[in-house]
């Protein structure tokens, strides 16, 4: 797959989202607006608990930027994997299969957002200033760590939108994948220390996307390390599955008429 390709597609993404000017700048400042004021509120109700099962006020406010920033660098992807699974769905897929691209840059680049991204990097900008305002980040180690553990988790969680999508194939039927996924990250929003132990690694391993917010808070502002030899296998497992998946989405073109 071609960075030069990718590049490509997504400037020319961002040109067509730019021809609609303002509804391109008022979707960017609405998202703001609306996760800044949530943020306010989030804020103001949180400041009034000082400990919830060991999750501080600090712990929920972290939490709440890193789910705002996941959730739109997810978005960015989003629309691609359902318009790729779509477009295979109503076997519409073929004149896309005539270009020499390969799989994964149809249904994760093909119809990326770009506007998302640019949302997800101001408040990736906020993010990282509190971080180190609280000096919850304090050298180039952990900064690296953090980029590092926030791309395996918007990885897995594309790649679980990703399977959920290939099981919807499966069963041809037109299921809400995206409300779906949406209402389970939500719940990373729960602070984690209400779960017992063997609650906690069970959904660490089965859907990690449920502690997706809580994860990183746990990694940099608890000093929870070993996290991270819990999350970076789960990882691989989950690429692995798409590697499979991958393979056998190639025997449903001629089914539904791509």
């Amino acid at each position: 797959m071609s960075l030069k390709i990718i590049k490509q597609t997504i400037i020319c993404n961002f040109k067509k989202e730019f021809t609609y000017k303002i509804d391109f700048f008022c979707d960017i400042a609405c998202n703001i607006l609306f996760y800044s004021f949530q943020l306010i509120i989030f804020s103001t109700v949180f400041s009034y608990v000082n400990k919830v099962e060991e999750w501080s006020y600090q712990s929920f406010y972290l939490g709440f930027l890193f789910y705002i920033f996941i959730y739109f660098s997810i978005e960015a992807f989003t629309s691609s994997i359902s318009n790729f699974f779509e477009l295979l769905f109503e076997g519409k897929i073929a004149p896309l299969l005539c270009a020499p691209v390969s799989l994964l840059y149809l249904i994760f680049f093909r119809f990326f957002s770009p506007n998302k991204i640019i949302v997800s990097s101001l408040f990736f900008m906020y993010l990282l200033y509190y971080l180190f305002s609280n000096n919850i980040i304090n050298i180039f180690n952990e900064l690296f760590l953090l980029f590092l553990v926030l791309f395996v988790i918007i990885l897995i969680n594309l790649i679980y939108i990703f399977i959920l999508n290939f099981l919807v194939l499966l069963s041809e039927r037109q299921i809400p994948v995206e409300y779906i996924h949406g209402e389970l990250f939500g719940l990373s929003l729960i602070p984690p220390t209400i779960y017992s132990s063997k609650i906690f690694y069970s959904l660490l391993a089965g859907f990690p996307i449920i502690l997706s917010s809580s994860i990183p808070v746990f990694i940099f502002e608890h000093k929870k390390f070993y996290y991270l030899y819990y999350l970076f296998p789960i990882a691989i497992i989950f690429v692995l599955l798409t590697i499979i998946m991958l393979k056998k989405i190639k025997h449903y073109y001629g089914v539904f008429g791509g």
